[in-house]
């Protein structure tokens, strides 16, 4: 039995938007097969690419939510004082020249905090209680959180006395894994350096600390109430060499407090 042909034939059907667009369609064995790909092309055009922008924005606001809970978890682990999670240096009190030379320096330290991490680079605040150290350093860590960085804070004494924790025999950490936590942090603001003498455990627990940052080429913010020569000899020379290499800056906050 000889099998019949199929019959293509072009007809044409209106969309109201567009007009008339040509519709494919095949008979064979009295069947009629209508081929219109979903309607008028210029609509399905249109639709496919409304779908795939809709697609794209969606994509986009799914990624900028799970970007805005990484910088607000990394906020949460940031140990930043709670007095102090507000601030910024936007509201740091900078009426006079010496104010706003040291708010530029810190400005310019972590405004592109990529740039810092890379080279590993340090800063020193130093000054009397009250002026403003804390403020400066926790917005800096505000800075480079936003940014998508991880930074923390700690004062001597709460960092030696996470070391301690470690040798009750019930510890769930070892000091080494204590450490690297500490070591690990993009930016890491030692606050209350130098200001009790501390045993010679804690001070090695401090050298180590700065030393294994330094050469992991990670950024240290050190805090201190003592002088520039006092925290020289606090640290130790070698210690003050490292901080400052690569465009360290020892910053000197030489006013009255803000607390009187």
């Amino acid at each position: 039995m000889e099998v019949s042909k199929p019959v293509e034939q072009i007809k044409t059907r209106d969309c109201l938007m567009h007009g008339a667009y040509p519709v494919r369609s095949l008979t064979l064995m009295g069947k009629t097969i209508v081929q219109d790909n979903g309607g008028c092309p210029v609509c399905v055009a249109k639709n496919l690419d409304s779908d795939q922008k809709k697609s794209a924005e969606y994509a986009r606001i799914r990624e900028e939510r799970r970007a805005a809970e990484a910088i607000t978890e990394l906020h949460k682990k940031s140990d930043a004082p709670l007095r102090y999670r507000g601030e910024s240096l936007e509201n740091f009190e900078a009426n006079t020249d010496a104010k706003k030379a040291v708010l530029m320096r810190v400005t310019e330290y972590c405004g592109d905090f990529l740039e810092t991490l890379l080279d590993g680079r340090c800063m020193i605040l130093v000054g009397t209680p009250g002026t403003g150290k804390t403020h400066l350093a926790c917005a800096a860590m505000r800075e480079a959180i936003e940014q998508g960085n991880s930074a923390r804070y700690t004062t001597v004494s709460d960092f030696s006395r996470a070391i301690r924790a470690t040798f009750n025999r019930k510890a769930e950490k070892t000091d080494g894994e204590v450490l690297d936590e500490y070591v690990d942090q993009c930016l890491l603001v030692i606050d209350e350096v130098g200001s009790s003498s501390g045993s010679d455990h804690e001070k090695q627990a401090l050298f180590d600390l700065i030393n294994r940052r330094y050469n992991a080429v990670r950024p240290t913010m050190i805090l201190s109430n003592l002088s520039a020569p006092e925290l020289s000899e606090y640290l130790g020379e070698r210690i003050m060499d490292r901080l400052r290499q690569g465009g360290g800056k020892l910053l000197v906050l030489n006013w009255e407090s803000y607390r009187k």
